[in-house]
């Protein structure tokens, strides 16, 4: 540890942290650790450095003041520690941000993991994606990282359950994912050029969907939900929807385009599927969105980071009864069902969106709880929940 000055003129102790994550690229993770950075380093305690892979893309928007950054591993290396160690040997704290993506060789996280614990190191694990504890390859993986690490952080009450219940001794503490605070919101008009939509529909009651565009995403089944309520004249034909973001491939967006089509909805409908949206232009994006739905075909036990960004936003949001968008129902998001033995399209979700689409009341009432939300979980006290834990771990 380092001594600093503090504000009162006393001695005290500055904390420093190494984190193993992506940083300053397109990535949900990334993003996380970027904003959890500026808030960590803000009272000077915390001395910050993220180690990143090494890939074209890293680093590239990882401007946060305060906060250091390298990179020296690769997702598939077996040699994980030894690229590691000569960058992190000093660092009091080893925090990995954690997800099945990132550490695609598990032999060597856990390696890694053993040889810090071994070199008396404190390690943090935070669990971004979380399975049902008691299959035989989950409850392994749970097992082992109780055993080698001395907090584990997830991020939802289901997490903690699964986590809670595997063998080990490292404590594991839920910490929800953090919402950004004082916002400043965007301008519609702004929001509505970026994304090229067409003068005609500026004052239309706009639906969206934004981030990141793949089949498990399942935005074709929120298509054809609006495309079911436009049919059912549960929604009137001037109601539109957007679909933003980038894919990593153009077969989804070209499936996205058929279900248009075959629903004959290509007047109601616009698809930006090319479009990642730097963050000096995700306020005017959200302005555009008079509400938003979220979906998806993940079971997994985790959190919704987009959940976050609306809620930070103050976009009223209708999202499936799935465990990722627990935190949205619990702030008041409108529920929809879905079938989970198919992907056919409920009446849930077909009235979810008729809800949001016919009732600025409904919209309103949403919009309020998801921004009480967002000051719950806001990014502030997200990193004050950190600290306190590195505190007690040195």
């Amino acid at each position: 540890m380092h001594e600093i000055e503090s504000v009162g003129g006393l001695m005290g102790k500055q904390i420093s942290v190494a984190a193993i994550s992506t940083f300053g690229s397109r990535c949900g993770i990334a993003t996380y650790m970027e904003e959890l950075g500026v808030w960590l380093v803000m009272g000077g305690d915390i001395r910050l450095h993220v180690v990143a892979p090494q890939e074209t893309d890293s680093l590239i928007n990882a401007d946060v003041p305060g906060v250091t950054a390298s990179t020296a591993w690769g997702r598939t290396s077996p040699a994980l520690l030894d690229h590691l160690l000569p960058v992190v040997k000093d660092f009091d704290i080893i925090h990995f941000q954690h997800e099945h993506g990132l550490f695609q060789s598990t032999a060597a996280f856990f390696q890694a993991l053993k040889g810090f614990k071994q070199r008396g190191k404190k390690i943090v694990v935070t669990l971004h994606t979380v399975h049902t504890y008691g299959t035989w390859e989950n409850t392994q993986f749970l097992d082992r990282i109780r055993t080698l690490a001395d907090v584990v952080i997830v991020h939802t009450a289901a997490a903690l359950v699964a986590v809670s219940a595997a063998r080990g001794d490292a404590a594991v503490i839920k910490i929800p994912h953090g919402t950004r605070i004082n916002v400043q919101l965007g301008d519609r008009e702004e929001g509505l050029k970026y994304l090229s939509v067409p003068k005609t529909w500026w004052s239309a009651v706009l639906g969206g969907t934004f981030g990141f565009i793949g089949q498990s995403k399942s935005i074709h089944g929120t298509l054809q939900a609006f495309a079911d309520a436009l049919s059912r004249r549960l929604i009137p034909h001037t109601c539109k929807y957007i679909v933003c973001g980038s894919a990593s491939d153009h077969a989804y967006p070209t499936f996205l385009r058929s279900v248009v089509d075959r629903a004959g909805c290509s007047d109601n409908i616009l698809l930006r599927d090319d479009t990642f949206v730097p963050r000096d232009k995700v306020r005017h994006v959200m302005a555009a969105f008079d509400y938003a739905v979220l979906n998806t075909e993940s079971w997994t036990l985790s959190a919704s980071g987009q959940t976050h960004v609306h809620a930070a936003h103050g976009v009223p949001l209708a999202v499936s009864r799935r465990p990722i968008y627990d935190e949205a129902l619990q702030a008041g998001a409108l529920p929809y069902d879905v079938d989970p033995n198919s992907h056919n399209v409920t009446l849930s979700h077909v009235t979810a969106i008729a809800a949001m689409a016919t009732s600025a009341t409904v919209r309103k009432q949403v919009k309020n709880d998801m921004l009480v939300f967002g000051r719950k979980t806001g990014w502030d006290k997200i990193a004050e929940k950190h600290r306190k834990i590195y505190k007690a771990l040195v």
